[in-house]
């Protein structure tokens, strides 16, 4: 940091003082000094690239975050207008009925269709009354199976049951959740550390 900086010009201030004052060791020393020298001006040249990789760091955080947000506000509108497209769609769809209903031709028309269809209904009863049984003996079926499953699952009631399948989907939905989090987490972790080894190597 700026205070180390200062003590260590200090220091070879003090340094420089001691070689001039000792000259029969002066050469020894200052062969000491400017290998010293060398590597501390290294050393700051390494420290430089790690501040500039921790800025560009930090400049690409604050990119995509702004991304991110922009994102947000963007889906926000869409979903905004989509709601708005939906609610008049909605109201159109409304009057438009209304004004089909307030038709004396459309309602007897509507009626008579109505009509046609109870008739047709009627000659299909038998036929559905079958059908019906059939659903009525898988619907028992099925009963069967749910209690076998409720038995298995510990449950008194069907309730329970769907409950306890929705807790165990929330649950591996979290799981996967947390995997992605952590294969995203790695890959920022190590190419953090591959851009750190590139510039202090």
């Amino acid at each position: 940091d700026e205070f180390n900086w200062r003590r260590l010009a200090i220091f070879r201030r003090a340094f420089d003082s001691v070689v001039q004052s000792f000259k029969s060791w002066s050469p020894l020393l200052k062969t000491i000094q400017r290998e010293y020298d060398t590597y501390v001006t290294r050393l700051e040249a390494q420290s430089e690239k790690v501040q500039t990789l921790n800025e560009q760091l930090a400049d690409m955080e604050i990119d995509y975050s702004q991304k991110f947000q922009l994102m947000r506000q963007e889906t926000a509108r869409i979903v905004e207008r989509v709601q708005a497209e939906a609610d008049r769609t909605v109201e159109e769809a409304e009057e438009s009925l209304k004004a089909q209903l307030d038709r004396k031709e459309v309602v007897e028309a509507e009626l008579a269709k109505k009509k046609r269809v109870v008739e047709q209904l009627a000659k299909k009863l038998p036929e559905v009354e079958f059908q019906l049984q059939v659903l009525l003996k898988a619907y028992n079926a099925n009963v069967k199976d749910c209690n076998k499953i409720m038995d298995a699952a510990h449950t008194s009631s069907v309730g329970e049951l769907v409950e306890l399948f929705k807790t165990m989907v929330h649950i591996q939905a979290m799981w996967d959740l947390e995997s992605r989090m952590k294969e995203d987490l790695a890959k920022v972790v190590e190419e953090k550390d591959d851009l750190n080894n590139k510039y202090l190597a």
